[in-house]
């Protein structure tokens, strides 16, 4: 199967978006290009932005993920990059922000292989 290997995580947190950058920026395999985006080991582009559709619906909704503050865009930058990296790579991330204390949720069309 075919699989969408762009994905995204939606974040919950109370902090600001300048302070969510900075714990993002003090990830091993980050390295900051612009005010909200990385690049994480040539591998995957990286775009950090607050979520237009915040506090519009409960979160504690079965799809309450859907309105999370921060809408985190994972997009592979060469075709290098496969299924299985995606895999790894979105369970790393979803892993590193759970680390920090936040809500996170995974939306892939690769999600049963989580």
């Amino acid at each position: 199967m075919n699989y969408e290997l762009q994905f995204l995580v939606m974040v919950n947190s109370e902090i600001g978006i300048d302070e969510l950058l900075n714990k993002m920026s003090g990830w091993n395999d980050l390295i900051k290009l612009t005010h909200r985006s990385f690049d994480s080991d040539s591998k995957n582009w990286i775009q950090v932005s607050e979520n237009e559709d915040y506090g519009l619906g409960g979160i504690q909704d079965e799809d309450g993920f859907l309105f999370y503050k921060y809408k985190i865009e994972v997009s592979p930058l060469n075709d290098q990059v496969g299924i299985d990296d995606q895999v790894e790579y979105a369970k790393k991330i979803h892993q590193n922000f759970i680390d920090e204390g936040f809500l996170a949720e995974i939306c892939a069309d690769f999600e049963e292989l989580l």
